[in-house]
């Protein structure tokens, strides 16, 4: 556990002090001095702040390296995606900030609502909502988002998370993620750090963590590639139709969660993992709390009650 926790500090070191544009930033309003989003995109420089007033913004955009979006408030302030444009609503890139605006409208053609492939960004305070496909999907190596305080509902479909994970490191905490047509989060070859989320009423798994990086070359952490690719803590994870936790290739670990869920699936559902599973509070409404089909997990200091 030491050294899982030593590694997140070199990782979080990377994600937080990376240097930023020296410029000074800018505040630029939609629509008062700008009528769209992208028009004030297209006159932004590094550093900037884009405002946007209550309204709705039917428009997919890029947000560029370094620029930052701000909603008035995510209840009245929305980007909406057109019904027919195939391009994620928003594209996030590196050190870009998107914060208090409703995401919604993207159709089942596109990968995401909001596609992160950027380093150091961050996603706050959003209601991401009514997307056919991922509310969120972070894709890349390089790819480092923070992704925290949002409220992620009524997203995807059967086999499609919520949140995706595919590359990159990437940290989601104190967000409520919550009734999804699949599961809520997924990681797949990823390094991710999940705290602090309430996660229930999502159709398929709460959390799916599966395929850690197979050589030094893929994965995010270098050569540090053996220690865990996940850490998933104090989180509350609740009434999830599939297993709360389903872990394939996979040894995160799980840790300090109260975890609970309808029978017939077990709260935790192992497939040749190595999880650690400690001080965790798991009740069961009829089956195994934990599952293991083949691995060799460690389950420690918990507390199983059902």
């Amino acid at each position: 556990m030491k050294h899982a926790f030593s590694i997140w500090g070199v990782i979080l070191l990377y994600i937080f002090l990376l240097p930023l544009p020296a410029l000074a930033g800018r505040r630029l309003s939609v629509p008062k001095e700008y009528p769209t989003i992208q028009e004030a995109l297209e006159a932004a420089r590094a550093g900037d702040e884009i405002h946007l007033s209550p309204g709705v913004y039917t428009e997919h955009i890029t947000l560029k390296s370094h620029v930052s979006i701000y909603g008035a408030d995510p209840k009245t302030t929305t980007i909406s995606g057109a019904p027919q444009n195939s391009a994620p609503v928003v594209v996030v890139e590196d050190g870009a900030i998107l914060s208090g605006v409703t995401i919604t409208g993207g159709n089942n053609k596109i990968k995401a609502a909001v596609l992160v492939w950027g380093a150091a960004a961050r996603i706050s305070h959003n209601i991401i909502k009514n997307n056919k496909r991922a509310a969120i999907k972070v894709e890349g190596q390089k790819a480092s988002p923070t992704i925290e305080y949002n409220q992620i509902y009524h997203n995807g479909q059967t086999g499609c998370a919520a949140v995706e994970l595919v590359g990159g490191v990437s940290i989601i905490a104190n967000n409520k993620i919550y009734s999804n047509d699949g599961s809520g989060i997924s990681s797949l070859k990823s390094a991710v750090k999940i705290e602090k989320n309430h996660i229930f009423g999502n159709r398929e798994s709460g959390i799916l963590v599966a395929e850690p990086p197979a050589t030094e070359d893929e994965s995010p952490l270098g050569k540090n590639w053996s220690y865990p690719q996940a850490i998933i803590n104090n989180n509350l994870i609740e009434n999830n139709l599939g297993p709360a936790l389903l872990c394939q290739n996979a040894s995160p670990y799980i840790v300090e969660n109260t975890i609970s869920g309808p029978a017939p699936n077990p709260l935790i559902l192992l497939f040749s993992s190595g999880a650690r599973i400690k001080r965790n509070k798991l009740i069961s409404a009829g089956p195994p709390a934990i599952n293991i089909t083949s691995g060799n997990p460690l389950i420690v200091e918990n507390t199983i009650k059902g």
